[in-house]
């Protein structure tokens, strides 16, 4: 658990309430949670809302350890969240 706390740089928010931590601090826990899973599908919606470029780094990093072994669906409308996308569907205009 202390090595996902700091590779997702949560350590130092890690014994504050949930509700006092920033929408970014509340993204990150949340891929934290999606991508140290251990399911085989993950489903992922716009999951760079909130985080800074630190945080959106972090995102591609996490997400390159999962591909290998998972397949991943990311709902997005943001380019940077589809950049590791091996295949895309466009749903509508």
């Amino acid at each position: 658990m202390p090595q996902i706390l700091e590779q997702t740089q949560l350590a130092p928010v890690a014994t504050k309430a949930l509700r006092h931590c920033s929408s970014g601090q509340r993204q990150r826990l949340r891929l934290a949670l999606a991508l140290y899973t251990k399911a085989q599908v993950l489903f992922l919606d716009e999951p760079c809302t909130n985080l800074d470029d630190a945080g959106i780094a972090l995102y591609h990093t996490l997400l390159a350890q999962r591909l290998p072994s998972s397949l991943v669906i990311i709902a997005s409308n943001w380019e940077v969240e589809m950049q590791a996308a091996q295949r895309r569907i466009t749903i509508g205009p």
